[in-house]
């Protein structure tokens, strides 16, 4: 009987103890659980903060910028109105003859590239006889190397033009041939202006 009661004494403390081990496993599975979730929270502020944080740099560089941009452009703004008429004027005024400005050097090109176009179309014509080239809007954009390549196409052509002097040997046979055949053909004019008569074969020339 005494070792029956000791056994079941061991078995409720082994009970026990099991059970305390079970509400442990299951406040410490709690605690980790609840740990992780206030880390992963932490995590989540932190990256937010971090964000924040690059957002207002950044915003803050842009604004730095802008102001430095703006500074500048008045103090340009302030030069070229000083330059201009030393007095006061509005912003609008100012605009206006900083565009004007742009206007007339857009103008200034172009006028001095038609003065170019005209005076190559000149070299050309005096060195090819006649000009077959015009001086439109879209040449005005060439840079001056494609503009002299273009004022010189007669000089390529020289060089690529090979030169064969058997066939101008035979040329200038045919062409003497020609001149003598004209000479023969002319007849010639008596001192009373009357054409002379053509001899006949066989005839004698004298007389």
């Amino acid at each position: 009987f005494i070792l029956q009661a000791r056994k079941a004494v061991r078995r409720l403390r082994d009970a026990g103890r099991f059970k305390n081990i079970l509400i442990q496993g299951h406040t410490v599975k709690k605690q980790t659980t609840s740990t992780l979730s206030y880390l992963h929270s932490w995590c989540n502020v932190q990256s937010q903060i971090r964000a924040r944080r690059i957002c207002m740099v950044t915003e803050g560089r842009l604004k730095q910028k802008k102001m430095e941009n703006q500074m500048k452009l008045e103090a340009k703004l302030h030069e070229l109105e000083v330059e201009w008429c030393g007095g006061s004027e509005t912003m609008e005024e100012i605009l206006s003859r900083i565009q004007q400005r742009e206007e007339a050097a857009v103008k200034r090109e172009r006028a001095m590239a038609y003065a170019f176009s005209h005076q190559w179309r000149a070299n050309a014509s005096q060195y090819l006889g006649q000009a077959s080239y015009g001086a439109g809007k879209e040449n005005w954009g060439w840079s001056w190397i494609e503009r002299w390549i273009a004022a010189r196409p007669w000089e390529v052509r020289n060089h690529s033009q090979p030169i064969h002097p058997k066939k101008t040997h035979g040329r200038q046979a045919s062409k003497s041939e020609k001149e003598m055949k004209v000479l023969a053909s002319v007849k010639p004019c008596l001192p009373n202006g009357k054409v002379a008569p053509k001899a006949k074969n066989g005839a004698p020339s004298d007389g």
